[in-house]
């Protein structure tokens, strides 16, 4: 019998599109998100997004961190930058609010 295995941390590679982050199953990709927003040192930042709170010059810094680290790991970027308010991937905020500890 041989078993599937999806790899979380596949690195971008030229033609292959970005993973987006509704992927299925929900758990692993949220593994992959909270792993990634670590990476990026912007756990404070994205607490920042979800809750509503205002933004520092340092969150956005981070969101840059966060998307550059997502794109390494051949996923599409988490946050939205191009306008005056960044904008949350609308999978992600719920994924990670249902599946990681920091997001409670």
């Amino acid at each position: 019998m041989t078993e599937t295995h999806r790899v979380l941390f596949e690195a971008y590679r030229p033609g292959i599109p970005l993973r987006p982050w509704s992927l299925q199953p929900e758990v692993e990709t949220a593994m992959a998100a909270d792993l990634t927003v670590q990476s990026g040192g912007a756990v404070d930042a994205l607490r920042h997004l979800i809750a509503g709170d205002p933004l520092s010059h340092d969150d956005l810094l981070a969101f840059g961190r966060l998307n550059f680290h997502a794109f390494l790991k051949g996923w599409e970027p988490m946050v939205a930058l191009f306008d005056e308010v960044p904008i949350l991937d609308p999978a992600v905020g719920p994924l990670l609010v249902r599946h990681s500890k920091r997001f409670r």
